[in-house]
Formats: C-alpha cells, sequence, structure tokens
C-alpha cells in the first residue's frame, strides 16, 4: 500500500483504540487481548505492554502530560498507569461509560 507509512505490530487481537501523545513521538493502542501497547514513532518499536485484565481493552488515552495513561474494559475497570513504571491501579469497578 503506498499509503501505508509503516505498520507497528504487536497487539494479539483486534485493536480497539489508538492515539498519539500530544508531541506525536508516541503511540498508544488498546487491544481485545486484554492490553495497552506504547509504541515509539521515532524508531518504530514497542516500549511498553501494560496488561490491563483478561478481557478487551475498549479504550486508552494519554493524560496531557504524557507520562500517564487511563485505560477502560470491558470488564468494567478503569485503571490509571504511569508510563515510567507500569504500574497501574484500579480507579472503578463498576462500569465504564466514555473516556
Amino acid at each position: 500500500d503506498p499509503h501505508n507509512l509503516y505498520t507497528l505490530r504487536g497487539c494479539g487481537k483486534g485493536v480497539t483504540s489508538a492515539q498519539f501523545d500530544f508531541d506525536e513521538r508516541n503511540m498508544l493502542a488498546s487491544s481485545n487481548d486484554g492490553t495497552v501497547r506504547l509504541w515509539s514513532l521515532q524508531d518504530h518499536r514497542m516500549r511498553l505492554t501494560l496488561n490491563h485484565s483478561y478481557d478487551a481493552v475498549l479504550v486508552a488515552k494519554f493524560f496531557h502530560d504524557a507520562r500517564r495513561v487511563v485505560s477502560g474494559g470491558h470488564d468494567r475497570t478503569i485503571k490509571l498507569w504511569d508510563i515510567s513504571s507500569g504500574a497501574g491501579s484500579e480507579l472503578n469497578n463498576r462500569c465504564v461509560v466514555c473516556l
């Protein structure tokens, strides 16, 4: 495909959301495989895999500081992640409406 600049691989199942960070150096993607992945757009390498749950992750978004990520899963949880450590904490276990 002449219009495809590059392909980022690594998700085990379908991608449910994708987002650039604010300076467009990284891309974040959530997946039906229960993970959130972070790629560097400078070298096209996967930098981090965050294991949200055993169920689909419906959405993942960068905070404005691009050092934290919030993700929402089909398991009705919302998690906040620190990108530098990969540590996550659950914010809600009732439902995910919209992030």
